[in-house]
């Protein structure tokens, strides 16, 4: 899902390059992914975000938000 998110992913960072870790566990019939996000200078952007979520369909746009701190629910409900 985060494949088609429109996002440029490289191997070598700078500066300005996001370093991104992603976590899942499952927990019951729920998974939690938890993102830590450091910048290319290694400064911490994001800590232990979590997001929550039964079905991956449509997970990896959230993902984005919350990756890029453009917000993101924690609990990610699939549409019907």
């Amino acid at each position: 899902d985060l494949k088609r998110c429109n996002i440029k992913w490289i191997k070598n960072t700078g500066p300005t390059t996001p370093v991104v870790n992603i976590n899942f566990i499952k927990k019951g019939a729920h998974y939690e992914a938890t993102i830590y996000v450091k910048t290319g200078l290694n400064t911490t952007a994001l800590n232990d975000e979590k997001l929550i979520f039964t079905k991956e369909d449509g997970v990896g746009q959230e993902l984005a938000l919350k990756i890029f701190g453009k917000g993101g629910s924690i609990v990610f409900e699939n549409e019907p």
